[in-house]
């Protein structure tokens, strides 16, 4: 087909477009991307131009909700996965039931993350809580940080986890609030131990109780929440 620099510029139009300044058929039946011929992408069963496409919002993909609009471009979902690294747009992106899905923005605290499984709000998206061994395994590091063998995002300063509230499952360790919910085996797994320990698998905040004789510690569980996820997330 002939050169274009546009897709208004191709005959046919919308059923060609304009594709590396030659203009591309699309709207093929197709069950796979090698359907397809490139650079085009199988979509919802159709050979489809939009991915890569500028975009601003996520009904800007033609074939939405198959398509979506992650950092002002359209990117194909559905994808197959077994971890969350396997999705191209990862930490965008997410594997939820073998198929990769867009992480939904819009958060401010951790209260406006659905938690099963457990989620923060981490870069204004709602990321799955995980482990970790090093810093570059927590998504947006370094506002994400690997304390010990857990990700956590540091919030806001306190004394005591009442003023943790707001920010929603975090507790007060060592003037800031983290949150507490990842599994662990031993108390060195925890964010800031000694001061947190490893009680029945799960990261709790170490507390004093003074007595008029003796001190003594006791661990203060946190609510628990849905399953967390390991390094990589299902």
């Amino acid at each position: 087909m002939g050169a274009c620099s546009r897709d208004t510029d191709c005959p046919g139009y919308p059923q060609v477009v304009c594709m590396d300044r030659r203009c591309q058929k699309v709207g093929q039946n197709c069950n796979d991307d090698d359907d397809c011929p490139q650079p085009l992408y199988c979509i919802n069963h159709k050979c489809s131009a939009e991915v890569g496409k500028q975009c601003t919002r996520d009904r800007d993909c033609p074939s939405y909700p198959h398509a979506r609009c992650i950092r002002s471009k359209c990117a194909k979902m559905g994808l197959s996965c077994s971890y969350d690294e396997d999705c191209p747009d990862y930490p965008y992106t997410e594997c939820m039931n073998s198929k990769c899905v867009k992480v939904e923005p819009s958060c401010r605290i951790d209260k406006d993350c659905p938690q099963n499984p457990a989620r923060e709000c981490v870069s204004r998206l709602c990321i799955k809580r995980r482990t970790c061994t090093r810093m570059e395994d927590c998504p947006f590091h370094p506002e994400n940080k690997c304390l010990n063998t857990h990700c956590c995002t540091i919030g806001s300063s306190c004394y005591d986890d009442s003023q943790c509230q707001a920010e929603g499952y975090r507790w007060c360790v060592r003037g800031h609030c983290i949150r507490l919910d990842l599994p662990c085996t031993l108390d060195e797994d925890c964010p800031y131990h000694p001061d947190t320990v490893c009680r029945n698998g799960q990261c709790v905040k170490r507390e004093k109780t003074t007595t008029t004789t003796t001190t003594t510690t006791t661990p203060a569980t946190p609510a628990p929440w849905g399953p967390t996820c390991q390094r990589k997330c299902r």
